[in-house]
């Protein structure tokens, strides 16, 4: 098989679709904006466009952002799923691996830790590879879609179409629980159009909060502890303090949210095709922003379009 995936690519591009970096100010957080619907003006800055560093080629990209096949969990390796092939491109040598080849089906989900690589099939297969050795080790069949999973080390966390979230401990090869329904780090689930709910990763049968918000992008704020940002398809990013602080701060923007990405900085990147509130736009790919990911040292950012292009972007200024 010719392996043309992620050569790379001078094709023009029309500056149609925006990926974007959103600032938050420290004052965000604070109690005086914490009921405003919108921000004030003076919190508005302007627009710096940036240029990528790099632009390869990702064809056969399956056009669905709740799928999640885009992961740089190492920050040598980048492992990205499309249709039936799942690659491996080592960022420092250049090399691209074909890892696996599907017979039948596509990939629906991946998720990696270590070597160890989790993904998920069109036909209800849930798969545990060695990513060095490329031997499979454990299989379930799910019987349902699987589109978004999480690791916590030796527990994995299966957020399913229509069965909830699949809580499996890999050591014991068997399901532990299956609780509500997109799983991140103590257990925050999506998937539901207007419900984001709340789970301890050690009691996931005990639900700690619910709240009526549109989820499908969810992300903790390293910088600060228990402060929980989402976003979706009601064009609104929503941010908790999910310890005692209920009344959360909301941004109204006029574009649905498909992926939202925190730093260990004031930045917070979302996939959307307009900006708001922003000091940075990301402005090459000619379709939608599928998925977007950060290298481990948060140096820099790859963002996986429809246009079937993988750019890479410098977060160092």
């Amino acid at each position: 098989m010719k392996n043309y995936y992620l050569n790379s690519s001078e094709r023009g591009i029309k500056k149609v679709n925006n990926l974007l970096l959103y600032d938050q100010p420290e004052t965000v957080y604070g109690q005086l904006l914490l009921n405003q619907t919108n921000p004030t003006s003076k919190n508005k800055k302007q627009f710096k466009e940036i240029q990528p560093l790099k632009l390869l080629d990702a064809p056969n990209v399956t056009q669905n952002s709740e799928y999640q096949l885009l992961d740089w969990s190492s920050q040598e390796i980048i492992f990205l799923g499309l249709k039936e092939n799942l690659f491996a491109r080592n960022f420092k040598t250049g090399i691209t691996q074909l890892l696996t080849q599907l017979e039948d089906g596509i990939l629906t989900s991946l998720c990696s830790q270590g070597e160890l690589i989790v993904y998920s099939t069109s036909n209800g297969d849930l798969i545990v590879i060695d990513s060095d050795q490329k031997q499979l080790l454990q299989s379930y069949q799910l019987n349902d879609i699987t589109r978004m999973i999480c690791f916590n080390d030796c527990i994995l966390c299966c957020a399913t179409v229509n069965n909830g979230i699949l809580y499996i401990d890999l050591r014991q090869n068997k399901y532990i629980y299956r609780i509500g329904t997109m799983v991140d780090i103590y257990s925050v689930t999506a998937g539901s159009p207007n419900k984001v709910c709340i789970y301890d990763i050690r009691k996931p049968q005990i639900l700690i909060a619910q709240y009526n918000q549109d989820g499908r992008a969810l992300t903790w704020d390293k910088r600060k502890q228990n402060y929980l940002c989402a976003g979706g398809q009601d064009q609104t990013i929503t941010i908790w303090n999910t310890e005692g602080e209920y009344n959360p701060h909301r941004m109204s923007v006029d574009f649905g949210i498909t992926q939202i990405v925190s730093t260990n900085t004031q930045l917070l990147y979302c996939a959307g095709n307009k900006c708001y509130n922003g000091n940075i736009i990301m402005n090459r790919h000619q379709d939608k922003v599928l998925r977007i990911a950060t290298s481990t040292d948060q140096s820099q950012l790859c963002s996986l379009g429809a246009d079937e292009l993988l750019i890479f972007w410098s977060l160092v200024n």
